[in-house]
This record gives structure tokens, sequence and C-alpha cells, in this order.
């Protein structure tokens, strides 16, 4: 019996690992396209409104994925669903390396985003049940892999560009490679116990968001993956424009993401030592401190180095809030999940295009802010949650 028990508990484990390598291998696409985007615009002549739909359409699926996913994961087993969507994001890719006219192209991206998303909670939330006492750590671990696989996307498609690989042709040697990753996937599912993966109840979005400690959880993801979305897209330009230094511009998300997966890495040696609603708290706000001290002292390169420092300090905050709405309902990891990530998507949606509205009403030094701002903010709503509850 113990010679099982050890069995089952080793192949529960492998299953962690494979789904620590699913992580980097779907995350590939959310930033690779961004490379290919000039030779799609190029073949397919589009106006940069019609480039612009292409992102919309991505956040549009996940916000689909976000409110559907953690009901559906607490209800089926969420191992065969990460098979499934992980098969409909492989067929995807091949869709769009056939080269579809711009309609098909556009539901192509709408669905490959709804996968991308849904694959991410459905990650997670699996990894929040089936490792309940290495939660935090393992989810960090998780999507430390994701940042890799988000650093190796660009890669990916710039080294097949310059080898004289056609645009459309990445998609589809990717989609290759997936087709045997997905083989892989269907032969380990068999590994799995369908009883552990149903043990959760059955989710329910409304009902979750009567629980205060879950909504502050979400609330705290919304301020912080909001002035992350701001940094993506608003950083490389301040630096550029308002500090006059192009090479420090083209580094500074490159390091700053570094910085996300060492983070990552860091928070999960140590997960069992600090608690990661205090670390958060004090992470967010030394990176405050430091990004205003940056921006003041306006020197490119001082504040490449302090976002590079402060993606270090708070970069396992997405994981570690998830796991903190996790720990709140445990019996519904799903929906738990699927809580926080909704605010993350709301954030996303919300603080960058204020910063473009606040740069065309008053100026981009001053709408540049809301990033630390926003760090503050997020610092005293997980000063609330930590108040309300231990979630180590």
């Amino acid at each position: 019996m113990n010679e099982k028990n050890g069995a089952k508990a080793g192949r529960g484990r492998l299953i962690v690992y494979c789904l620590f390598g699913l992580m980097f291998f779907f995350s590939i696409s959310a930033t690779m396209t961004g490379i290919l985007i000039p030779d799609m615009t190029a073949h397919y002549a589009l106006s940069y409104g019609q480039v612009g739909l292409i992102g919309s359409v991505q956040s549009v699926g996940g916000f689909a994925a976000t409110l559907l996913g953690g009901v559906l994961s607490d209800r089926f087993p969420k191992l065969r669903l990460i098979c499934i969507m992980f098969a409909v994001y492989t067929l995807m890719l091949y869709a769009l390396g056939l080269v579809p006219p711009y309609g098909l192209m556009i539901a192509c991206f709408l669905v490959l985003g709804t996968a991308n998303s849904f694959l991410n909670l459905l990650i997670s939330a699996y990894i929040s049940e089936r490792c309940p006492d290495k939660r935090t750590s393992y989810l960090n671990i998780c999507h430390a892999f994701y940042g890799l696989g988000s650093l190796a996307g660009p890669i990916y498609a710039s080294v097949l560009l310059e080898i004289g690989i056609a645009w459309n042709h990445t998609f589809l040697w990717f989609g290759v490679f997936c087709t045997a990753v997905t083989l892989l996937l269907v032969f380990i599912c068999r590994w799995d116990d369908a009883a552990a993966q149903q043990r959760a109840g059955k989710g329910s979005i409304l009902a979750l968001l009567k629980n205060p400690g879950l909504l502050l959880v979400s609330f705290a993801c919304l301020l912080y993956m909001g002035q992350q979305s701001a940094v993506n897209l608003w950083i490389a330009s301040y630096v550029e424009t308002e500090l006059n230094s192009a090479a420090a511009a083209g580094a500074s998300l490159t390091l700053y993401w570094t910085g996300v997966m060492l983070g990552r890495f860091l928070r999960s040696a140590l997960s069992h030592r600090v608690d990661p609603g205090r670390w958060l708290c004090v992470c967010c706000t030394i990176s405050a401190a430091m990004m205003t001290a940056a921006l003041l002292r306006r020197d490119a390169i001082v504040l490449t180095a302090v976002l590079c420092i402060g993606a270090v300090l708070t970069g396992a905050a997405f994981p570690s809030m998830m796991a903190m709405g996790c720990a709140c309902c445990p019996e519904q990891a799903g929906a738990a999940t699927s809580v926080v990530c909704l605010g993350s998507t709301i954030g996303g949606m919300v603080i960058p295009p204020l910063v473009g509205l606040l740069a065309e009403q008053i100026s981009f030094s001053a709408a540049i802010y809301v990033i630390p701002v926003t760090l503050v903010l997020c610092s005293l709503v997980l000063m609330a949650c930590v108040r309300r509850k231990n979630f180590s």
C-alpha cells in the first residue's frame, strides 16, 4: 500500500513538473506575435487600427476565459481540460500558419487569447489543489517558467525571421512542436487520479464575490497587474521620448521581465519563511519609493536599473496573489483563481489607458507617476489582506 501511494505521489509530482514546462510553451506565442507584426502588417496591408484589433481580441478572449474558466474548471477534471485547451491552442497556431483572410485571422487570435488565459487559470488551479502545502512555492515556480517563455518568444521569432523563415511558418513550426507536447499531455493524463481532479466543489464566481478576503486579494491584483501593464505599454516610450535614450528604452523591458522571472524563483525559495502578503506589502512600498526617486532624477540608466530591482522584489506578486486567493477558498480553487484573474484583467484594461489620458491632458512626465502611486495603493490593500488573514 505504501509503495502504491508512493508511486501515485511520484506520478503527481511528475505531472506538476510537466505543467511547469507547459507554461513555458504556451507563453511563447504571447510575446512572439509582437516581433511578427511588421511582416503581418506588410502582408495584409493593415492600418494601425487593424493591428490594434489583434491585441484587443486577445484581451476579450482572456476576459471570457476568466469569467467562464473558474466555473468550468471546478465541474470537470482539470487535467483533461488542460489537454483539450492546449490542443485548441495548437490548432490555432496551424490556422494562423495557413495565412487565413484577415477576418479569420482575428477569430484565430480571439480563440488563441481565450486558450492562453484558460490554460493559465487551469494550470494554476490544478497546482493549487494538487500541492496545497507548497501552493505559493509551486505557483511562483510555475509562473517563472511563464516568464522564461515570454523571454523566449521574441528570440524564437527573431531567429527564424533572421534566417529567412516566413512569418506564417513561425506559427507552423511552433504548432508542430506543440503537437508533440499535446501527445505527451494525453499520455500523462492517464496517470492522474480522476477523483483528486474532481474533489473541488462546484465553483460559483457570484458566490465568491461575497468573500471579503478574496475581493481584497482581487483588488490588490487589479492594482498590481494594472501597473505592470502600464510598465509594459509606456515605460519604453517614456525612456526614449522623455529621457532621450533609445538604447535604455530597448533594454528596459528585457531587464524588467528578467527581474520578474528572478523574483518568482526567489519568492519560491522563501515561501515557507515569509508570509506572502507581508512580503509583497513591504516590497511594493520599497519599489514605489525607488521608482519615484528614479523618476525625479530623470536618468535613463538609473530608471532602467530600478525597474529591474523592483521587478525582482515584486515579480512574484501575481502567482502569490493567486495562492492567497486559493487559500481563501481552497475547495473552489478554480473559481477563486478566476476571481483573482478577473481583477488582473480589469487592471490591465483600466490603468494603461489612464496613463495615456493623463499624458494627453497634463504631460507624459506627470502621467508616468501613476505607476508608483498604484504600487503604494496595492501595498495598502495588501496590508488590509494581511490583517484579515494569514495567507501563508
